[in-house]
């Protein structure tokens, strides 16, 4: 951390030098430059209006500070300077925000141009490979990252200008409306985009999908006789199911943060929807006040008098009316203020209980093996009812009660016995009270084959 902090001033220039380096950007590209050249750029920037301090810059110190990390030496040209690779990168990453040349192109271009699956992707892993590293992530990542950062810069700028139209105070209402309507374009325009993007990114989803689909196929389906032993065969068709769903995996990963950017995108857009309440208040004030004051020049032409000396005037007595000159109002929404993002709290990480996984896990396999023996116990009654043409099923419930000293497996294998009968079976019951240790009580349940019995 300490390391971090003091390599700060080293990669990052001041304001002002980092407005020497972009002068000396634009006017020498890749060209060598003299330290006169230099020293006319540091006076140069120094008297642009928004940096001027009427104090003359240490033009010695400005050179020492941008040497080394921003400026070296020309090799085997002493007299001779350049910009460095990270002075220039610097500048770019400025330029390159204010102007974002994703956005000179739709979004859907970009979807369409970069993330488009090559046809032959089933036929050989490494087509889909060759897709997933030139195509997807030396290319179609960083663009759409840089397009949808510069799309939310220009929602923001849009959202900027509203505020200062709602703020401007000698625009009329026509003005007003019309400045609205061309930001509510770009805002517009901007939705389509996110809308025709989202349709582009789930085509590409269900595309991987299906291309996951094949190559696990490949591997779950009954090979062939001389292929069965073919082991290296099968562990090539596995090593290439594995890596299709590693790239679907990537690959959705990366579309679940641009799910996140679409929606911040979303909420600014929601926001600059608001501001048409604002507007439709701004309208109304301003209007009221115009009427006002127009109400209020006419009282004074009507009831102001000329006097002495010359071009004085009396206003009248009755002057200033109050619900003329004045009258009391105020916005109903509070004005957004751009906080930037707020803070993520920790998440609270849940530890794991070990006794009770492990309580309940026994619970569970307890279960499991009840079932199992109820089932069992049901399919060897089935067995004995065709063998034997009868079955007293009080009976047996009370054995398999005894044995297995529980109530419940009697109970629920006797259950199963009726529930899966069919129409060839018939059930006999007598009202005698058959009981088991006066804890199970039941009548006297026979179940015969009629099949049988005709027969």
């Amino acid at each position: 951390m300490e390391r971090i902090f003091h390599s700060y001033g080293e990669l990052f220039p001041t304001e002002f030098e980092f407005l020497v380096l972009y002068h000396l950007y634009i006017n020498y590209p890749s060209l060598e430059m003299q330290y006169t050249e230099i020293k006319q750029a540091i006076v140069d920037t120094s008297r642009l209006p928004f940096l001027d301090t009427g104090k003359d810059r240490q033009i010695e110190r400005t050179f020492k500070g941008l040497l080394r990390t921003f400026i070296e030496r020309a090799p085997s040209k002493s007299n001779q300077f350049i910009l460095t690779p990270h002075a220039e990168k610097i500048v770019e990453i400025a330029i390159h925000r204010i102007n974002n040349p994703y956005l000179k192109f739709p979004l859907k271009d970009t979807f369409e141009m970069y993330f488009k699956l090559p046809n032959n992707a089933t036929e050989d892993i490494s087509n889909l490979q060759s897709w997933f590293k030139f195509g997807f992530q030396n290319n179609a990542r960083q663009m759409v990252t840089g397009h949808l950062e510069g799309l939310k810069l220009s929602v923001d700028d849009a959202v900027k200008a509203l505020n200062r139209i709602l703020e401007a105070d000698n625009l009329s209402a026509i003005q007003i409306l019309e400045q609205f309507s061309a930001n509510f374009q770009i805002l517009g325009d901007k939705a389509r985009q996110i809308t025709e993007a989202i349709r582009m990114k789930v085509e590409v989803h269900y595309q991987l999908r299906d291309i996951v689909e094949i190559f696990a196929g490949r591997v779950e389906q009954e090979p062939s006789a001389h292929r069965y032993d073919d082991l290296e065969y099968y562990q090539k068709m596995q090593h290439n199911c594995q890596t299709a769903i590693r790239i679907k995996e990537e690959v959705n990963t990366f579309f679940d943060k641009v799910d996140k950017q679409l929606d911040v995108i979303n909420m600014k857009m929601v926001f600059a929807g608001s501001k048409i309440k604002e507007l439709q208040e701004t309208l109304r004030v301003q209007s009221h006040f115009k009427l006002s004051l127009k109400k209020m020049l006419v009282y004074l032409l009507e009831n102001s008098k000329a006097d002495q000396p010359p071009q004085w005037i009396t206003l009248p007595d009755s002057f200033p009316r109050r619900d003329w000159v004045q009258q009391k109002f105020r916005f109903r929404t509070l004005r957004y203020y751009d906080l930037g993002f707020l803070k993520r709290t920790i998440p609270f990480e849940q530890k794991t209980d070990e006794e009770y996984e492990v309580d309940q896990q026994s619970q569970f396999e307890l279960e499991l093996a009840k079932q199992a023996l109820i089932q069992e116990y049901f399919e060897q009654a089935q067995r004995d009812l065709e063998t034997a043409k009868s079955i007293d099923l009080s009976k047996r419930i009370f054995e398999i009660t005894q044995q297995e000293n529980s109530i419940e497996i009697g109970v629920q294998t006797g259950y199963e016995f009726i529930r899966n009968l069919t129409e060839e079976n018939f059930i006999e019951i007598k009202e005698e009270l058959q009981s088991s240790n006066n804890s199970l009580h039941i009548w006297k349940v026979t179940v015969r084959n009629n099949r049988n019995l005709a027969s």
